[in-house]
């Protein structure tokens, strides 16, 4: 597949009391997050890490943590085109994140099972979905935005 949608950096690792941190924050989800939402995005609580991120990648970036607990469906994501993101939880062993030419299409532009625990840059600006999360496990990650 020619065109990559996903690119890694080479940037610094999370330290492991913040990961630890983050998964606490993603844990502190309301009951009904956890039943009804399979995504969700929260920039609360975040002090300590938002100043790591700052000082150690970006401060140009708005920073939050994604939750997902289930397959995301075909979707492009808006306003945001790029993301910079850090896979705390992959939420399981086998999902896969991948990449379509448009939202009818069948058309497959790229694949990819994203590593854990490594910065990367996602074009969420095309149709994208995230597949293979396990019943009961819980994809968590760091990502910045510009918008």
């Amino acid at each position: 597949m020619a065109d990559k949608q996903i690119r890694y950096l080479n940037l610094p690792k999370i330290p492991d009391h913040l990961l630890e941190e983050l998964r606490q924050l993603s844990n502190n989800q309301r009951p009904e997050d956890r039943l009804f939402l399979t995504y969700r995005w929260t920039s609360a609580n975040k002090t300590k890490i938002e100043e790591w991120c700052n000082k150690n990648i970006s401060e140009n970036l708005i920073w939050g943590l994604q939750i997902i607990t289930g397959d995301l469906a075909l979707h492009i994501d808006s306003p945001t085109k790029v993301k910079i993101s850090y896979i705390i939880d992959t939420g399981g062993d086998n999902v896969i994140t991948e990449f379509y030419k448009d939202l009818r299409s069948n058309t497959l532009l790229d694949a990819m099972k994203i590593d854990n625990q490594r910065w990367h840059i996602l074009n969420v600006g095309v149709p994208h979905r995230v597949i293979g999360i396990e019943p009961g496990k819980v994809r968590i990650s760091l990502t910045g935005r510009i918008f």
